[in-house]
């Protein structure tokens, strides 16, 4: 299975956190605050940064981000299918709130659940590295346009906790080489031009390709009907096991079906499928929970599959959608 999903954030203005160095602490605020301030940001250099319950609240804000910005993006005959990675987006918008001050920095984080949890940058950022050792590549990039200076700060930042330093804005063919380099080859000619007005552009790519582990025989793989809704299928490859190894959960509450699908590398797969006759995906969003769902989630049993291949492409501004969280 492979997943491959690009985001791009053009800033066309300057930003003031991003040109301009502002003082967080008003003057009459008494040294002894600005001293405990600085005891807190230490602290998140400690293994309290990476800790589990550091993750956990983490991971909580990256689903609580997907679920927003999925019940914004519309969906219709012309386009049936969506397909996001909230923590591309995540990455993308915690390094612009990097450069972000005062009412910009705070709707950021508030977009991003994080207004209330302790060393977000920190814990965020050692996810990139943890990555590594998985089967999960994140990369990101920060394109400036040559004579667009911005704080040295903001720079710093990007780097220490999002592992983006700063290249030249040169080229469109530039930045298609880039991502197809970090996509391996699956997003190629990802941009047709560089509007002239962009002068800082962030990019995050996110690059998946799981193993099955207990694979499916090709050799069982067959022709079934797929349902689009309760009344129309189309005709796709089955990939069908009789006996396969997964966990399967029945939620009458949420009116759905629950299987996960066990990855090599400890990773898996979730599919939430609505029971016949309540409606679609779209429906059960407000009341999606992937957390506790997972932790509901029965002891793994072998069962009969049929479970269709799927090849999805999907391209979205998503401009409108985070302007309507």
């Amino acid at each position: 299975m492979k997943l491959c999903v690009l985001l791009l954030l053009l800033l066309c203005l300057c930003c003031l956190g991003l040109t301009q160095e502002l003082s967080t602490v008003p003057p009459d605020v008494p040294e002894v605050e600005e001293k405990e301030t600085e005891e807190e940001q230490v602290s998140c250099t400690g293994s309290q940064a990476f800790s589990p319950e550091s993750r956990r609240a983490i991971g909580g804000a990256i689903e609580q981000l997907g679920l927003k910005i999925l019940e914004q993006l519309p969906v219709g005959p012309q386009q049936p299918n969506v397909i996001i990675s909230p923590l591309s987006l995540a990455l993308a918008l915690a390094q612009l709130t990097l450069g972000a001050r005062n009412e910009t920095e705070k709707l950021l984080l508030e977009s991003l659940h994080a207004s209330g949890l302790p060393c977000f940058h920190h814990t965020l950022g050692a996810l990139v590295s943890h990555f590594r050792n998985t089967s999960l590549e994140v990369a990101a990039r920060m394109y400036l346009r040559p004579g667009f200076e911005v704080e040295l700060s903001f720079v710093e930042d990007s780097l220490a906790r999002y592992q983006s330093s700063p290249v030249p804005l040169v080229s469109v063919e530039e930045v298609n080489q880039w991502v197809g380099n970090a996509t391996n080859g699956q997003i190629n000619n990802f941009m047709e031009s560089i509007p002239h007005s962009v002068v800082l552009m962030l990019i995050n790519a996110v690059y998946f390709k799981g193993a099955w582990q207990t694979q499916f025989d090709p050799q069982v793989t067959s022709k079934g009907a797929f349902y689009l809704d309760n009344s129309n299928t189309v005709s796709v490859d089955m990939m069908k096991s009789p006996q396969y190894p997964l966990r399967l959960l029945n939620d009458q509450q949420l009116e759905a079906q629950v299987a996960s699908f066990p990855f090599k590398g400890n990773t898996s797969f979730l599919i939430v499928m609505p029971l016949s006759g309540k409606g679609n995906v779209s429906s059960l969003l407000p009341k999606l929970n992937i957390s506790d769902l997972y932790r509901r989630l029965p002891q793994e049993k072998t069962m009969q599959v049929n479970l269709p291949k799927l090849k999805l492409q999907y391209r979205q501004e998503l401009q409108e959608a985070l302007t309507n969280m």
